[in-house]
């Protein structure tokens, strides 16, 4: 099942490049072939295992291994395989469908680093919905990813371990170091699905610079079974708090996600947000799951 917050890695198709770029029309053109993607690394997840946490709420949460290739989330980013050779615009955008013509800046940000970002929202016409970065944080652009072109998917928990092929400069960003020490303050639950989203995530998959120095960070974890209020509030006090760098955290439900502030610290109704917009909810895990694919 597709969800926000994976990433993906793409590969087009071998026909010739054709057709207009604008959304809702099928595009052919030769397979982003011979883009480069990300090293074939082992998923990166919690080093401690086989304690029990939380009862039996933390564990048959899904992993890298357990979802098949074409499986991919919200917040996950896809690998759209556009490599080291400058392609063609029909070429790098063979994959994709868009509302509108992109602006120049999509082209340039896929050659660079061929990675997308799942996006909450409704599938159009079997396509994934997928957000493309720019490297200024106002270039965002929404798009739907054909799911036959998608070669590999990485979580955010895969993301964590990369940290450390990063230079000490990269390192040294609050960011990333709000991201070691959250490492270090939730290593007593070794189950939870956890990992970096946003700008963190991104440059921990890409390689490419995209933290700054007043980043976010920004974690999603995945819990697929429910956890109390005061487990949740072991998790939300064990955070660094104050931190050099804001943390905002999702707990990704079936049915969405919701703050881990809101749920661990409130009693009352709190904001769920799906691919069929936002509503408020008192209990996550009692609304009635809704796919996030088409």
């Amino acid at each position: 099942m597709w969800q926000p917050h994976d990433l993906l890695c793409v590969t087009a198709p071998n026909s010739p490049p054709a057709g207009s770029l604008r959304g809702g029309q099928e595009h052919s053109g030769a397979a982003l072939r011979g883009l480069a993607t990300a090293p074939n690394s082992p998923p990166a997840g919690p080093l401690r295992g086989g304690q029990e946490h939380f009862g039996s709420a933390l564990h048959g949460l899904a992993t890298a291994s357990d979802s098949p290739p074409g499986d991919a989330r919200p917040g996950s980013l896809c690998n759209s395989g556009v490599g080291s050779a400058l392609l063609c615009r029909d070429q790098i955008l063979a994959a994709f469908a868009f509302d509108s013509l992109p602006p120049d800046w999509v082209v340039r940000s896929l050659s660079q680093a061929p990675w997308v970002v799942v996006r909450r929202a409704p599938w159009r016409a079997n396509r994934i919905p997928v957000g493309i970065r720019g490297g200024a944080r106002t270039q965002r652009a929404a798009a739907w990813l054909d799911p036959r072109h998608v070669e590999r998917r990485l979580a955010p928990w895969e993301l964590r371990g990369r940290a450390s092929a990063l230079e000490a400069s990269r390192l040294a960003l609050p960011a990333m170091q709000a991201l070691a020490a959250v490492e270090q303050a939730w290593s007593d639950w070794p189950d939870l699905c956890w990992g970096p989203g946003g700008s963190v995530g991104f440059e921990l998959a890409t390689g490419l610079a995209s933290v700054g120095n007043g980043s976010d960070l920004d974690l999603v974890v995945r819990l697929a079974r429910a956890i109390s209020r005061s487990e949740a509030r072991a998790l939300w006090k064990r955070l660094p708090h104050p931190g050099q760098a804001r943390i905002d955290v999702q707990l990704q439900t079936p049915a969405g996600a919701v703050a881990l502030s809101e749920y661990a610290m409130g009693a009352g109704p709190m904001l769920l947000r799906s691919a069929r917009g936002v509503r408020l909810t008192r209990d996550p895990w009692a609304e009635t799951p809704w796919a996030e694919v088409a």
